[in-house]
């Protein structure tokens, strides 16, 4: 097929080497397993039908590592269910390592077996180099390099933001713990303050009650007193009407007796006068007058006149 991918693969001591070919599409576990087959197979057709050769390949194989000129040694199990086309994009030859094994075993790290070939300067390393040489740089391995620094920023970003978001968080907490502490001081100011406003409504209401009860107790004082007055006045009216009815008889008989003494005087002035009676009438005029005049300062500035 044209678009099959071609696979060259080695055994870390260069005596094994062969090529396969995939379809794009193949999953990379399926390729390990193949190259590991392969290899089985060339080492057991060089070495003899027994098992001989089977104890030049490394016991897993998922030990195969799996290269190009554009991508370094793939030792992610997490991608073996990733397709061929998916892991390779750039295109470049595909090299497969089949490890060797090693003094520590089968359990050997695959990933420290792939470097075997660059510590030992085998022929493989050579030939990579050679491969490597033969083809021009690829121009996206400058972009890998720069998007992996990208990525690399952006992780930086990614930790200190999360750093972040730890500081706000318990920022956050120390901030609810601060408001929580002022609402209930404010909670606690407001019960004093309500406390204190209904002990003033109290008092307040207490001394209406009192000033009430004063104001009530001076209203009845104040009545009292002005009906003792009105009776004062009206007691006293009564006695003022009764010296003014007694002022006005005594003034009618007054006016009575001095008409008759004019009388008389008239009688006498056309008859003889005796001297006696014209001095005793002087006198009793004279009399009469100061009474009279007595009578009309009392009526003004009511003084009791002396008889």
């Amino acid at each position: 097929m044209a678009n099959e991918r071609i696979l060259t693969f080695h055994h870390v001591e260069g005596s094994t080497t062969g090529n396969l070919s995939f379809n794009p599409q193949e999953k990379l576990v399926n390729v390990r397993n193949q190259v590991y087959s392969a290899a089985q197979a060339h080492l057991t057709e060089q070495w003899g039908k027994d098992k001989s050769g089977s104890r030049h390949l490394h016991g897993n194989p998922q030990s195969v590592i799996i290269v190009t000129d554009y991508v370094v040694f793939n030792v992610d199990k997490s991608k073996d269910d990733k397709k061929i086309s998916e892991l390779f994009q750039h295109g470049g030859n595909m090299i497969a390592l089949v490890p060797a094994p090693c003094s520590h075993g089968d359990a050997f790290p695959a990933d420290k077996v792939a470097q075997t070939p660059f510590v030992l300067k085998s022929p493989l390393h050579k030939k990579m180099d050679n491969l490597k040489n033969q083809r021009p740089p690829n121009p996206q391995a400058a972009d890998n390099s720069q998007i992996q620094r990208i990525l690399e920023m952006f992780e930086a970003q990614k930790k200190e933001f999360e750093e972040y978001k730890k500081a706000s968080v318990s920022e956050k907490k120390e901030h609810k713990a601060t408001v929580t502490e002022l609402s209930n001081t404010l909670q606690w100011k407001d019960n004093i303050l309500k406390a204190q406003q209904e002990q003033r409504d109290e008092e307040v209401k207490q001394f209406d009650v009192k000033l009430e009860r004063a104001l009530k107790a001076e209203r009845e004082r104040m009545d009292n007193a002005i009906v003792k007055l009105e009776r004062a006045l009206k007691a006293e009216r009564e006695r003022s009407d009764v010296k003014s009815e007694w002022m006005d008889d005594v003034l009618k008989k007054e006016q009575q007796e001095r008409v008759f003494e004019r009388q008389q005087v008239q009688e006498m002035l056309h008859g003889k006068v005796d001297n006696e009676i014209l001095a005793a009438l002087s006198n009793k005029f004279e009399w009469h007058d100061d009474a009279i005049q007595d009578l009309e300062q009392w009526a003004v500035g009511k003084v009791w006149p002396q008889m």
